[in-house]
Formats: C-alpha cells, sequence, structure tokens
C-alpha cells in the first residue's frame, strides 16, 4: 500500500505522543513527526514556539523523506483547527503525500486537565479548553482531504492498536464507497469545503465589520489594528484579503476568488438589494469528481436552502415580541413567509452547523430575536433613524450627533441602500422647534463648544478640568466663576430650552462639591489635569446632579452647597422646600393645568379642572377652589428654596401678566412685584 501520512488530532494531554510511540513499536515501517520534536531541535525547548515558518520547513522536509523512502508518518501535533489542517494537507499534497488519513483522540477535558497537572511542561487550562473548543466547532471531517476520519478506537482503557491497522487495512473499499456516494449528489461551485469555507467566513466578515473593503478610507487606524499589516492599503478587495488572511487564515485570502465571491453575494442579494427576491442562481461544480470530498453542504439544495436563511435575516431581522412565545419558532414563522418548503428541524440543524460555527449568528443564547451581525433594522427601519438623526442634527446643533450623523450619512451613500437626495425633498412633518440661540460659526475652535470629544472623555474617566468663561461672556450677578478659572468634573451635557449646558461638579476652593450647570458657549477648556477619580464615583455624582435639576424649575440649582447637601439627604430635604402656590383666572388655569409633567407629579397639585374629558389624576387635582372671583384657581408645586432665585420661574409668571397672583413664598411675592413695579416706572411717560 502506498505510504500514509496519519494525521493524529486532539488537545494538549490528549494522548497524542503516547499513541504514536506505540504505533511505531506495532509498526516499525513508520516514522513519527512531531512539531513539539522539531521545536526543540530548533529552539532548545518544546515550549518555544519560535518562528512557524522555520518549523513547517523542517516539517515538510521530515515529512517528504519519509514518504519519498516508502514510510508512512505518524504526523504528531494538535491539529485542532480546520484551516491548520486545510493548510497543512495541502502542502503535503505538494511534496507528494498522496494519501492522509485522520484520527480523531475524543479524550474528554476533565481528564487532560488531569494529566496536564501531572506533567512537568505543564499548558494553560484557558488554552487547552480553547483548543477543546475549537475542535468542537468544526470536528475534522474527509472534505478537508482526508481519506478516513476516524475516531482512535479503545480497549480497556487503552488504545486499540490491531483495530487501528484494520482501518487501515479497509482504506482502499472506503475510498471507493464515498466516491460512488458522491455521484449521487447535484455539486455546485462551493461544493469544495475551502471554497464554502471561504464563502461563509467573508459573510461573517462584513457582518462583523460593516464597510469592510472602504475601512482604509473611512477607519484607517481601525484596519490597521485589525490587520496588523502597516503597509498602505488602497483597494477594497486587498484590504478584505488582508481581513481574511488576520482574521480567520491566510488559505482564505486569495483574492481572486474573494472577488468572485463578493460578486456573487452581490447578485443573490445577499450584499445589497440586486436579486433578493429571486432564487439564489448559483454554477455547477467544474473540478475533477474523482478527486473530490463532499461536506454537508456539498449538495444544491441544501447549500440554496442555507443562503436563503443568511439573505433572509440580513434583510427581515426577527425580533420576538410576544411574551412566552420561543425566538426559534417566531424565527422559523418569519423565514416561512420568504422560503417555501423549509421545516424547523432544518433550520435547527443549519443553525448548529454553520450559522454558530462560523459566527454568522452570535453563540449567545437569541431569546428574543435572530438577526445577523449589526442588522437589527429592516430598510425602511434604517431610513426612519437616519432621517430622526438629520432632523436632531440640524435642529438642535449637536456638535457630537453631528459627527455620528456625518459617518451614518457616509456609510448609506457607500451602500447605496438609501437614495439621500430623496431626504433633502421629503416633506417635513415633525420637526423641532426649539434651538440653540448661539451661531456656533462665530465661537473661536477652543470653545467648549466645539471640544465636546474632550469633554465627553472626561466625563467617562472622570478626569478634572479647568475652565474659564469667556471675557464679556453673560452671567448673573450671583454666578460664583463670573471672572476665574475653575476645576470642574464634568458630568453630563444637556440640552435645555435655548442651548447645551454643561453639568458639573465644583472641584476646587469653596465651592468643592457644589453642583452647577453653565452654558458651553460661555466657555472653554483651559487645561486638562492628571487628576480623575472612578467611574463609579462619577455615576454616584450624576445621579444626584440630575436629583437635584429634576426637582427644580430649570437647571438653575442654586449656589449653596448647604443647600444643596440637606436636599439630596432625605431626612432634611424638606427644610430647604418651599411651597410656591398661584392663583389664576380661568383663562390662564386652562394652560397652567396642562403641564402635568414641569416637576415631578408627586410635587404639584391643582384645583380641579372643568370641561376636561380625559381621565385626570385625582390626587394631582384635589386642591379645593379659592374663593376668589378673580382667581378662582390654584396651583401649588414644592420646590427647592433656590427656586425663588430662579430667573427662568420669575420669567414664567412675569409672563402671565395680570392673570396670575403669587399667594406664596413672601419673597417670591416681593420679586414679582418689584418687577411690576419697574416696568410700570419705565412706560410711567407714555
Amino acid at each position: 500500500m502506498t505510504a500514509i501520512c496519519h494525521f493524529l488530532i486532539g488537545i494538549p494531554d490528549s494522548g497524542k505522543s503516547t499513541l504514536a510511540h506505540q504505533w511505531v513499536k506495532k509498526d516499525p515501517n513508520s516514522v513519527i513527526v512531531s512539531t513539539d520534536d522539531i521545536r526543540a531541535e530548533l529552539f532548545g525547548s518544546q515550549e518555544v514556539q519560535g518562528n512557524w515558518k522555520l518549523v513547517e520547513e523542517e516539517l515538510l522536509t521530515r515529512v517528504k523523506t519519509a514518504i519519498t523512502s516508502g514510510r508512512s508518518v505518524i504526523y504528531d501535533a494538535t491539529n485542532v483547527k480546520r484551516a491548520w489542517r486545510i493548510d497543512t494537507l495541502q502542502k503535503f499534497a505538494n511534496i507528494g503525500v498522496k494519501i492522509c488519513m485522520a484520527w480523531h483522540l475524543k479524550t474528554p477535558l476533565e481528564e487532560c486537565y488531569r494529566r496536564n497537572q501531572q506533567r512537568q511542561r505543564q499548558v494553560d487550562e484557558k488554552i487547552i479548553a480553547s483548543y477543546a473548543n475549537l475542535l468542537k466547532q468544526f470536528e475534522p471531517i474527509k472534505a478537508e482531504g482526508f481519506a478516513q476520519v476516524t475516531e482512535i478506537p479503545m480497549v480497556n482503557g487503552e488504545f486499540d492498536l490491531e483495530k487501528i491497522q484494520m482501518q487501515i487495512q479497509k482504506l482502499p473499499r472506503a475510498i471507493t464507497n464515498r466516491h460512488n456516494r458522491n455521484k449521487s449528489k447535484i455539486l455546485h461551485q462551493y461544493s469544495q469545503l475551502l471554497d464554502f469555507e471561504r464563502l461563509m467566513h467573508l459573510i461573517a466578515l462584513l457582518l462583523k465589520y460593516p464597510g469592510a473593503g472602504l475601512l482604509h478610507v473611512t477607519h484607517p487606524e481601525f484596519l490597521q489594528k485589525l490587520t496588523g499589516n502597516t503597509t498602505s492599503v488602497t483597494d477594497s478587495l486587498f484590504e478584505i484579503s488582508a481581513l481574511m488572511a488576520r482574521q480567520y487564515h491566510p488559505i482564505y485570502a486569495n483574492s481572486e476568488a474573494l472577488a468572485k465571491d463578493l460578486e456573487w453575494l452581490e447578485k443573490n442579494g445577499i450584499i445589497g438589494e440586486s436579486g433578493l427576491e429571486k432564487d439564489i442562481e448559483v454554477s455547477d461544480y467544474t473540478g475533477d469528481i474523482s478527486q473530490f470530498d463532499a461536506h454537508t453542504y456539498s449538495d444544491i439544495d441544501l447549500f440554496v436552502r442555507l443562503l436563503k436563511i443568511i439573505r433572509c435575516m440580513v434583510h427581515y431581522p426577527c425580533f420576538c415580541y410576544e411574551e412566552g412565545a420561543k425566538s426559534q419558532e417566531t424565527f422559523y414563522k418569519s423565514l416561512q413567509l420568504h422560503i417555501y418548503g423549509i421545516s424547523q428541524s432544518q433550520l435547527r440543524k443549519d443553525i448548529e452547523r454553520v450559522l454558530h460555527p462560523y459566527k454568522i449568528l452570535p453563540n449567545t443564547a437569541m431569546k428574543r430575536a435572530y438577526f445577523l451581525g449589526t442588522a437589527i433594522l429592516a430598510k425602511h427601519e434604517l431610513a426612519e433613524v437616519f432621517n430622526v438623526l438629520r432632523s436632531h442634527v440640524h435642529e438642535l446643533d449637536d456638535p457630537i450627533a453631528f459627527s455620528t450623523y456625518e459617518a451614518f450619512e457616509k456609510k448609506l451613500e457607500l451602500s447605496q441602500l438609501v437614495n439621500l437626495e430623496h431626504f433633502g425633498n421629503t416633506y417635513a412633518v415633525r420637526a423641532i422647534a426649539s434651538q440653540p440661540i448661539v451661531d456656533i460659526n462665530t465661537l473661536p475652535d477652543y470653545a467648549a463648544y466645539k471640544k465636546l470629544d474632550e469633554i465627553t472623555d472626561a466625563i467617562i474617566s472622570g478626569r478634572v478640568l479647568l475652565l474659564n468663561r469667556f471675557l464679556g461672556a453673560g452671567s448673573h450677578v450671583d454666578n460664583p466663576h463670573a471672572n476665574e478659572s475653575f476645576q470642574a468634573l464634568p458630568l453630563q451635557i444637556v440640552f435645555y430650552n435655548i442651548g447645551w449646558y454643561l453639568g458639573y461638579e465644583c472641584k476646587d476652593g469653596k465651592n468643592a462639591g457644589l453642583f452647577k450647570f453653565e452654558r458651553l458657549d460661555r466657555i472653554f477648556i483651559r487645561q486638562k489635569l492628571n487628576e480623575t477619580r472612578s467611574f463609579e464615583k462619577q455615576k454616584q455624582a450624576l445621579l444626584r446632579l440630575e436629583t437635584l435639576y429634576k426637582a427644580s424649575y430649570s437647571l438653575f440649582i442654586g449656589n449653596s452647597i448647604e443647600e444643596q447637601k440637606k436636599y439630596l439627604d432625605n431626612k432634611q430635604r424638606s427644610s430647604v422646600e418651599i411651597l410656591l402656590e398661584i392663583w389664576c383666572n380661568d383663562i390662564i388655569f386652562r394652560f397652567i393645568s396642562e403641564g402635568t409633567k414641569r416637576l415631578p407629579p408627586d410635587k404639584i397639585q391643582m384645583s380641579k379642572r372643568f370641561g376636561v374629558s380625559q381621565q385626570a389624576d385625582k390626587k394631582m387635582f384635589a386642591l379645593p377652589q379659592t374663593g376668589d372671583s378673580q382667581f378662582p384657581h390654584r396651583f401649588q408645586a414644592i420646590l427647592p428654596s433656590w427656586s425663588v432665585e430662579d430667573v427662568d420661574l420669575r420669567r414664567w409668571i412675569v409672563g402671565f401678566g395680570g392673570n396670575i397672583k403669587v399667594m406664596q413664598p413672601q419673597a417670591l411675592v416681593k420679586q414679582v412685584k418689584a418687577i411690576g413695579d419697574a416696568i410700570s416706572h419705565v412706560y410711567s411717560n407714555l
């Protein structure tokens, strides 16, 4: 019989070397070629991984020498990854190896751990586990290029060398039978395992890295990190080839084959949308059938079904909205709308054999949804989200959203999924009327408004910033930072009414610990300091800031550290709360009573609304009427004590003119009266 190369396949400590040595004693015409032995000779120790090219060169030399002399080879290596096996099989074939058999050692993982602990040169258990996972995902199959794949037979806990020899003797008949079985299959252009694997990995790559092919334009630094390649990439196909080589293996990186794969995916609606409703078109297999080894999806019917499933998942993400419904059943029903004749058992097998192992579907349990990669939106939903973001950016001048919008727009343009010109001609059914009052184009480049990336980084990292107000910027008389630099821990960026504000905690001086808001166009970053605090402390500070401003009428949350501390303490909160009571006439009460979310619902009460048909909150509208014929309606709100100085609150009250009357607190009564007297004085000469 022709000399055979026997691949031993198994995780560390599965018994490969022990089997190899017992084998050569049984069959002296066999020779062991071990990568561990080669490393020891080349680098002085089996533990030194060294340069694989040098190891591989010596491996091929020894195998060729043995085969040429008519001796069979026992190739002792883990061989756990399919790409490694296919690559080695191809190189063995190039040096004259005609027949390779795979011998799979399925030693239990726990037994391998036990053996590993007992030997002097131990392997990290995480590596053993990862190798076991690789082998579990892609067990050796004949389609990789093996004449036969056999699980190592055991008898009484020992390797059964007699049965191994019997399997070798039966090999010629097994090869003939397999070739006869292959003739009954209807083969196609991806019937060869290498071609099928390349296509599956390519789909997984495109799902994992949307926009792959143009990362050298959009994210060159990220691409270099992914490929580890410092060579300048200027071509989409070269980029995808480099990604395939680094992310999977160079055997999948043939650029000519990848070009045909990409064209085929586009033609069949898996990339883009052309051919979405058509049948999957696949060419006949044109290779040498006598040298062919079939895999599960070599048959055209199974392959087409699989690709239809993938195509549906790309374009029609499936979400399970019904409580109690099983997501796979919902997914199956969704697929039935697009794929005729599919069964749930077939779907389950496709998930287990391909979609999970090739990471086209994530390996995590998908209890509520089935979708591919980041494709969670259908085309029309993608367009709707883009339109909302577009409106938000243009109407609120949000610089952070603007960078996201630009990247989104660029990707949509490159994908050609959506006609962007359509958005410029659409009818604006909805709009946001509130807009920033400041023209950001007039701000200097160092304004905080234009440094939101730096502020965002400082928020996430808990970094202290040294801030300054612009000379001549608007400032209330009681602003503690009107004319000086101040240290601040930024906590949140908030849009309020007329512009974007920074919420922060004061870090230095007498104001340390005070929470404040400042409009971003009024300040700039003088310096980023080295002092930071933990993310957890940042979150706690943000919760305190939110508690203060959500209880207030506006973003004004006072200038007193003591008042803020008492308000944040549930036991002391009532000592820094005031009761605002307003009486108003019927016309104005209609407006005021509509604002039930102006403050937290447990902080406001009003008298009963008249002529309103919808169900109202009875607790909120429980106050008695005032008994005043001019101002019969009553409004009460519990506010923090600093609200007396809130300019926005005074502006709201004064805006109603003589249609309302402030009853308490007395400090606010006096302020409103003073405002009215001052206005009256201004116009006294008219």
